[in-house]
Order: C-alpha cells, then structure tokens, then sequence
C-alpha cells in the first residue's frame, strides 16, 4: 500500500489495509481490492510468475489503472522470474518496517517498469530477485532490521577500510555505549561489528590477492592490521585456505 486505505479480501479472508502494508497473494488465488470513497487507497503492484514467463506492474489509484500497459503480460515485458524452496509459507499481509532498504528492489521494478533501455529486463529481474530473497530472510528472523544507525556505522566501515579504528570509536560517534552497539548490530546482521569489520577486510584483502602484486605483509598493512602473523591467521579463519594459496588458486582460474 502506498496511501490511502481500504480492504483487500484474499481467498475469501478479509484484511484492513492502509500505508505500509504488504500483500502477498499466490499464483491463482482469488483476490478484490475495496478502496475506501473518502481516502481511496493506491497500491504498488508488481504481478509475479514463479515459472519463467512474463510480469507486469502498475498503480493503482481510485481503483482506476494508472497505466493499463503495465498491468498486461506480454513475453517481451519478462521482468521477474523467481525460484525458491518448497515449504516456505509466507504470510498474506504484514506491515512494513521502518527504515525498509530492502524494498527498494521492488520500488525499482515500479519504477522502471515501462523502460525499453538496453537490458532492463535483466536488470528488473534481478532486482525482484532481491527485493524477494531479502523479504524472506526478514520474514524468517523478523528481529533483522534496518536500524539507521547500524547503516551508518557499515558506511563508515566501509570509507575507513584501511584503517584499525576501533569498535569504540563507532559507538563514540553515535553517542551510544559499545555493548549498546553490538546489541544493534547482532540484531541487523546476525554477528558482532567486529565480525563484519573483519569480514570486510577479508574481502578487500581477496581482492588485492586477486588483482595487484602486493606482497601478503603489504597488504596486511594497508589493511591497518599492525601484525601480519594476525592478518595470515584471520584469512585463513575465515576464507579457509592461506593467501599464497588463495593467490595462486585464483590466478589459475583466470
């Protein structure tokens, strides 16, 4: 739902609706919209088949088609196609989050949905394909959320790289407590700062293995880890195998 509100009945159970709420409705299911006459509501809508064939999006405002081209399926529109595992049930309706990055998948195939660019089919595919993926991830551990404090800190994170800036420092800036910091960000990653921060670094660290000539202890420096002993140890841990072999591994693919 974008505005307004009114009532969406699917497979004959009846549910409120108004901004911020999201409907799932599968393949087939018998479904009506009822706008309320005094704030009609207005839906963003994107028509989904789970086998590879077309889709199409459209608005609706006042119950009328803003852009009836949109709500047709035509091959040559193939925008989303979508797999995933059986027994996954998803809920008919739930109320969005606040601060929602993940929908901006969904948003974009709205958005562009009428474009003719070069590879946009692909392009909207793989941006439903997103949106998706995460919408489940959230509905199975409804606890990830999109805490805008937990997004600046991965900004920062990721400006800062290259330096050995400390956990404390983070939550400093933010004028919260450290522990409070790692409670939030438990919450919207599934691990400690410290984890992804390392993380980061490990995927830096494959990149310069990759694509430059420098030496591993280079590379550990730049990386701001003042041992490289630790640096060795930490790739190891966590890409399973030693830079030189990661090197050399990589190099032969290529």
């Amino acid at each position: 739902m974008k505005s307004g509100k009114g009532k969406v009945k699917i497979n004959g159970q009846l549910f409120s609706a108004q901004s911020d709420d999201m409907f799932y409705i599968e393949p087939g299911v018998e479904h009506t919209f009822y706008a309320y006459s005094t704030d009609p509501m207005v839906t963003l809508s994107v028509y989904v088949d789970f086998q590879p064939s077309a889709g199409a999006s459209y608005e609706r405002g006042n119950n009328q088609l803003v852009n009836y081209h949109l709500n047709t399926f035509e091959l040559k529109r193939c925008v989303p196609t979508v797999y995933f595992r059986d027994g996954i049930q998803l809920p008919a309706k739930i109320k969005l989050p606040t601060h929602c990055s993940w929908m901006n998948g969904f948003y974009h195939v709205v958005d562009q949905i009428a474009s003719e660019e070069l590879g946009i089919e692909n392009e909207l595919r793989a941006a439903f394909e997103s949106f998706f993926i995460l919408y489940i991830r959230y509905f199975q551990n409804p606890h990830i959320m999109d805490d805008p404090r937990v997004q600046k800190v991965k900004q920062w994170m990721e400006n800062e790289l290259c330096t050995s800036v400390s956990i404390m420092n983070w939550a400093e800036r933010l004028n919260i407590s450290s522990s409070y910091l790692y409670e939030l960000f438990r919450k919207a990653t599934d691990c400690s700062p410290q984890h992804y921060w390392i993380q980061l670094k490990m995927d830096r660290a494959k990149k310069y293995l990759r694509e430059t000539n420098m030496t591993i202890t280079e590379i550990a420096t730049t990386l701001g880890f003042s041992s490289i002993h630790y640096f060795a140890r930490q790739f190891k841990k966590q890409c399973g195998e030693t830079c030189s072999d990661y090197r050399k591994r990589m190099r032969k693919l290529y």
